[in-house]
């Protein structure tokens, strides 16, 4: 049985039998310490076994694929995207093909279109490697307000939130060489116009910049069209805009060769403009505008001009022909547009705008603020500044009201400087003197009038021309021609009978129409015309004293207006002013001419 005896001998002779083993294990009597084991670093992942590579190579590069021979390798992965670099067989693919057939290349990964991206590959690989770009968390579901501007040196930040995860994304105005032609197309419904508000509110909060707002549809901002230093509203009024937009570049033209620069920016001293041109395609198909247009785009860089140009489509044709479209297209910002545009339309574009994501719902909409910009490789999601009409839908479904609105935005942010005297000389020459430190053109509450060089015909609400008749060889009214006419021509030493024949061709704005015809319809006193008209009490006061002053009404007695018959109009010598009864005078002749007629 077991003793001491029996211990003591199995330990002395095991200690003798594994003696040598003992000295050679780490923890024998070496005394060498433990060490960490030696990993060895892991295999990379083998293409033949991921798969995305099995799928890619089974489809879209096998012989009946779109880029057959192609291939994926080096997947990286991150918080919210896979990408993989694509091999391409040499001379027979490059990364447009892929653009172009990017919804068929994500059907043969079975992933969805809007989360598959294509770009170039990475500087120096060759140019038949590209890298795709799989969004598997998207980082801009959720919809974030615009609370305020931020501007720093020319660059508007923030704007929005690329889809791939890679951050905010930012808007140029101007850079080391000069402005940056800027171009904004979609379709209604997607964003463009939301947008266009941001844009304007960040520009303007810079102080430097004055807006020139041309819309020819007639309806689409009226907040920007009571705002803007200068506001051109309805088809045949921006038709007419060549004059006055060759009159400013003039000006900004002098402005730098005063300053001895071949390049001027923006700056309290030299205040610039920023030239919002709303639905150009309204009026692209004028050749005289599209040539205009195309030519101010291409020398504003150096004027201090930042040129918007907002669009439905990305067409030759709505741009009034391919040099047009390309001089807009410096930057791009394009929302989903109905057609089928290709990319290519556009230069930089690796997204066609047409495949943006739509919601859910019947019928499917674009989803609002998505949006492709030239020369970036992911969608971006723009913030979103409400109108006033949106924050009252907000509340009445129960959410909580947004802090800004569009409205707010501009009376908080908008800060329009004076103009610097060559640009309000050259608004002036052409539109006359400003009325509340502001020029409207058309619209409610306009002010001025423009015509173009061949017609005195100005632009009234919904486009149509108002024009008083005259007898022939009557002289034309001089552009933007209002009540201060007669003082003007009184001033220049003319006869008050020769004043009032060459009033009988003024143009008349939409508010003076409108009180014209209201006092000839018998309504006849101040009070019941600002209730009728629909401009503002100021603006009636002052059409009744143009029209006075075009010697189209007379005022009977207080507060009492009365349509002057030009018809029968006779002689009052004792008033010293000549009234006609035949409409057939030469006005050229002299002052007593004129009254004996």
């Amino acid at each position: 049985g077991p003793s001491p005896l029996l211990g003591a001998a199995a330990v002395l002779g095991t200690t003798a039998v594994g003696a040598r083993w003992w000295r050679a294990h780490p923890l024998g009597a070496a005394g060498r310490g433990v060490s960490a084991p030696v990993v060895p670093p892991s295999a990379p992942r083998d293409p033949e076994l991921d798969p995305l590579c099995r799928a890619w190579a089974e489809t879209n590069g096998s012989k009946d694929g779109k880029v057959p021979g192609s291939r994926l390798t080096g997947r990286a992965d991150d918080a919210h995207t896979t990408t993989f670099d694509v091999v391409l067989r040499p001379g027979a693919h490059t990364v447009e093909d892929l653009v172009t057939h990017r919804v068929r290349l994500a059907g043969g990964l079975g992933v969805d279109a809007d989360r598959v991206l294509f770009a170039p590959g990475r500087r120096g690989q060759g140019a038949n490697r590209a890298r795709l770009t799989i969004i598997h968390t998207d980082p801009v579901a959720d919809t974030r307000l615009f609370t305020a501007p931020r501007v720093d040196d020319g660059t508007i930040r923030g704007v929005g939130r690329s889809i791939d995860g890679s951050g905010e994304v930012d808007v140029l105005m101007w850079d080391d060489g000069g402005t940056v032609p800027t171009a904004v197309v979609g379709s209604t419904g997607g964003g463009k116009s939301g947008a266009t508000n941001i844009l304007t509110t960040a520009a303007l909060s810079t102080g430097v910049l004055n807006l020139l707002y041309a819309d020819p549809k007639g309806n689409s901002s009226t907040a920007l069209a009571s705002r803007a230093r200068v506001a051109v509203i309805g088809k045949q009024n921006v038709l007419a805009l060549p004059r006055l937009v060759t009159a400013i570049l003039a000006a900004r033209a002098q402005i730098a060769a005063e300053a001895g620069s071949d390049l001027i920016f923006p700056s309290e001293q030299v205040p610039g403009w920023m030239f919002l041109h709303d639905e150009y395609s309204f009026v692209a198909h004028d050749p005289k505008v599209a040539a205009l247009w195309t030519e101010t785009v291409n020398t504003v860089r150096a004027l201090g001009i930042w040129l918007v140009g907002l669009n439905q489509s990305q067409g030759q044709a709505a741009w009034g022909g391919d040099h047009a479209r390309s001089a807009f297209a410096s930057q791009v910002v394009a929302f989903r547009t109905n057609s089928k545009s290709s990319s290519d339309l556009v230069p930089g574009l690796l997204f066609d705008p047409a495949e943006l994501p739509l919601n859910d719902g019947r019928p499917r909409r674009p989803v609002p603020g998505m949006a492709v910009h030239a020369h970036l490789d992911a969608p971006v999601r723009w913030d979103w500044l409400p109108s006033d009409a949106d924050a009252a839908r907000m509340v009445s479904k129960g959410l909580t009201a947004p802090a800004l609105t569009a409205s707010a935005a501009f009376d908080r942010y908008f800060a329009q400087p004076a103009l610097h005297p060559l640009d309000e000389a050259a608004v002036t020459a052409v539109l006359g003197p400003p009325v509340g430190g502001r020029w409207q053109v058309g619209g409610l509450g306009g002010t001025h009038t423009l015509g173009d060089d061949d017609s005195v015909a100005g632009g009234a609400a919904g486009g149509a021309a108002v024009v008083v008749a005259a007898g022939r060889g009557a002289r034309r009214a001089p552009w933007g021609s209002r009540a201060s006419r007669a003082s003007r021509a009184s001033a220049d030493g003319e006869s008050a009978a020769a004043v009032e024949l060459a009033a009988s061709a003024v143009v008349l704005s939409p508010v003076q129409a409108e009180v014209l015809a209201l006092v000839a319809g018998g309504t006849a006193t101040t009070g019941a015309l600002v209730d009728a008209v629909t401009a503002s009490k100021a603006a009636v006061h002052d059409a009744l004293d143009a029209l006075i002053g075009y010697g189209r009404i007379i005022r009977v007695v207080r507060g009492r207006y009365q349509v002057v018959d030009l018809s029968r109009r006779e002689e009052n010598p004792a008033a010293g002013d000549c009234r006609l009864n035949d409409g057939d005078v030469d006005l050229e002749g002299s002052v007593d001419d004129a009254r004996r007629v």
